[in-house]
């Protein structure tokens, strides 16, 4: 929970013990975040009537109780359909929210592989980041100093992953907590992705494979949490939300943190949501987490410049340097492919490149980078992923046309298959 002017923590109660439970680790965490709490109600009829009256008498009698814990608290009775958008509506979207805290169904298997529950429908839909409570004495104890915290995060390279990270980040500004950030990779798309051959192992990434994973995942989730994280790099098969929660079973997670999508209608069931998946079947505290407004602008610390030495003039240069951030690093790539190449090793390609290196870079570092391939596109794409950069910057000696499109062009081609930034620099004529 990061620090923003947002003061109140909701809670919707059916005034069952699975809400009031939610209700108890919401005025918990309410407490030691000095927000205010609002409980509320949302009866389906909306003509005033005797369950009503029950209903406010309810909320007011566990305001109270909830008061006497040390914390602020509002008690609403909303009117509309408790399985509709009235609750997102009507709540989340305030302006002074800053989480969304929803109890189970029930604690019983079979309901967590029901279809449509609220509690499901709410997290993955709502706004601001919702929190589905299953123990809530976990959240009591560490609100009173108690326990510690352990916090699984589900990530990958997303802005969706990065806000959680930030998000359970925060956690630590109100108590103890352990951290950890796991990925579940695909071991045959991370060969590709990677460029690297052999064979395949089921059970495992390579040495190769796995070393690159754990850096640039050490490093992502480094820079977003910005202390003390562990991580889990895992391969695996099949769901990913059945890894993610088995590796919070395995941990003794108490929270498992999960960044949303918000995908809608079609799209939900032909691409998948491994926050539903984790909602379902998780066992434990499940937290989600939308992301908030634009995506957080990130400093190009790492830029690939594809440099074509058949060529007199380097366009991808002068433009690489000028956007890498101070510190940064700049790899100079040239993609040598053996019927085209005009030099025996690669000591010649490596002198060409560094003649063209810029007088006056300042503190930015500059690699030198020879690869071989039979794919120009190829190379630079698998460079581009091996040295985790964040954009790839690639000159054209033809602007588009039909000319390009019929005899192939390297930037066209990085254009549609790198999957990193792509800065294309066209000449000027």
């Amino acid at each position: 929970m990061k620090n923003s002017p947002r003061k109140t923590i909701v809670c919707g109660t059916d005034f069952s013990a699975n809400a009031q439970g939610a209700a108890n680790a919401a005025a918990a965490l309410a407490r030691i975040g000095g927000k205010t709490l609002t409980l509320f109600h949302v009866s389906d009829e909306d003509e005033p009537t005797e369950a009503h009256a029950a209903a406010r008498r309810q909320l007011h009698d566990e305001s109270v109780r909830l008061a006497d814990t040390g914390v602020s608290v509002n008690g609403e009775l909303l009117l509309g359909e408790w399985a509709g958008r009235t609750m997102v509506e009507e709540v989340a979207l305030r302006p002074d929210v800053e989480l969304l805290v929803v109890s189970p169904v029930s604690k019983t298997a079979i309901d967590r592989w029901t279809l449509g529950s609220v509690s499901e429908a709410v997290a993955e839909s709502a706004p601001v980041p919702t929190l589905v409570v299953r123990q809530p004495d976990i959240f009591v104890d560490w609100a009173a100093g108690h326990r510690l915290l352990k916090v699984l995060v589900a990530a990958d390279f997303s802005d969706s992953a990065r806000e959680a990270l930030r998000w359970a980040a925060g956690l630590r500004s109100l108590g103890s907590c352990q951290l950890t950030a796991a990925y579940v990779n695909w071991p045959p798309a991370e060969r590709e992705r990677l460029g690297v051959g052999g064979p395949l192992d089921l059970t495992a990434n390579s040495p190769e494979i796995q070393q690159v994973l754990e850096r640039d995942f050490r490093e992502m989730v480094g820079a977003e949490t910005g202390g003390e994280t562990g991580i889990i790099v895992q391969p695996g098969w099949g769901r990913v939300d059945a890894h993610l929660v088995g590796l919070a079973v395995e941990t003794g997670a108490d929270l498992l943190v999960v960044g949303t999508h918000h995908r809608m209608g079609l799209e939900r069931w032909t691409r998948g949501s491994v926050s539903r998946g984790i909602l379902r079947h998780a066992p434990m505290n499940v937290a989600c987490v939308p992301v908030q407004g634009a995506p957080a602008m990130r400093r190009c610390r790492r830029v690939l410049a594809a440099v074509d030495l058949e060529k007199s003039d380097s366009l991808a240069l002068p433009m690489a340097y000028s956007i890498v951030s101070t510190e940064g690093a700049v790899f100079l790539l040239n993609v040598k492919t053996p019927p085209g190449a005009a030099w025996q090793d690669d000591s010649e390609a490596v002198a060409r490149l560094e003649k063209v290196i810029p007088v006056g870079t300042g503190g930015v570092r500059t690699e030198v980078l020879v690869e071989a391939c039979d794919d120009v596109v190829q190379g630079i794409c698998e460079a581009a992923e091996t040295n985790n950069v964040d954009i790839v910057c690639v000159g054209a000696h033809t602007r588009p046309g039909v000319a390009a499109r019929l005899l192939g062009s390297v930037a066209l081609g990085v254009l549609q298959k790198c999957r990193r930034p792509v800065l294309v620099v066209w000449p000027e004529d």
